[in-house]
C-alpha cells in the first residue's frame, strides 16, 4: 500500500509533461500563425499584442518552474506522512504496550500540518499565476487597440472581434 501511494503521488508529473509538453512545441508555430492573421488587420500594431504575450512567457516558466519545484516538496512531505503512518499502524501493538501513540499522533500531525501549510502557500502561488496567465491575451489585445485607435486608424468590428478570436485562441498554447 505504502509503494503504491508513493508511486501515484510521483508519477503525477509523467503525466501532466506528457499532456502539456506537445502545447509548448505548437505554442510557437500558433504564435506565428496567429500574428500573421492579425497582421491581415491591424499591420504593426499587432506587434504591441503579440510582443506583450511574448514578454510574458519568462515570468510563466519561472512560475512552472517554481510549481514545480512546490510539488516536489509537496510530494516529499507527503511521503514522510504515509511513511510515518505506515510505520505506525505497522507497531500499533508496542505503541499501545508503552503508550506511545499519542506522541506518534502528535508527530504525524505535525508532518500533516507542514504538508498543509506548503499546500496554501502553494495554492495561492498556483491561483497568481492563472490569473496572470489567463489575462495575458486580453491585455495584449487591449494594448494593441488602445494604440492603433491613438494613432489615427478606425477599429472595425469584424477585425476587432476577429483578432480578439485569435488572441484568446493563442491562450491554449500559451498559458
Amino acid at each position: 500500500g505504502r509503494l503504491i501511494n508513493m508511486a501515484t503521488s510521483n508519477l503525477s508529473f509523467l503525466s501532466n509533461f506528457g499532456q502539456f509538453f506537445p502545447s509548448i512545441v505548437v505554442g510557437i508555430f500558433a504564435l506565428i500563425a496567429g500574428a500573421a492573421v492579425v497582421w491581415q488587420s491591424f499591420g504593426v500594431y499587432t506587434l504591441i499584442g503579440i510582443g506583450y504575450i511574448v514578454a510574458w512567457y519568462p515570468l510563466q516558466i519561472l512560475g512552472v518552474l517554481a510549481s514545480t519545484k512546490d510539488r516536489t516538496t509537496t510530494d516529499n512531505l507527503t511521503n514522510e506522512r504515509v511513511k510515518t503512518t505506515s510505520e505506525t499502524i505497522e507497531a500499533i501493538r508496542l505503541l499501545k504496550m508503552y503508550t506511545w501513540e499519542f506522541k506518534f499522533k502528535e508527530k504525524i500531525e505535525q508532518i500533516r500540518r507542514k504538508e498543509v501549510d506548503f499546500l496554501k502557500g502553494a495554492s495561492i502561488g498556483g491561483a497568481l499565476s492563472r490569473a496572470c496567465a489567463f489575462s495575458i491575451q486580453d491585455c495584449g489585445t487591449f494594448l494593441m487597440f488602445i494604440a492603433y485607435y491613438y494613432t489615427g486608424h478606425t477599429l472595425q468590428v469584424g477585425d476587432v472581434f476577429a483578432s480578439y478570436f485569435v488572441f484568446n485562441y493563442l491562450r491554449l498554447f500559451s498559458s
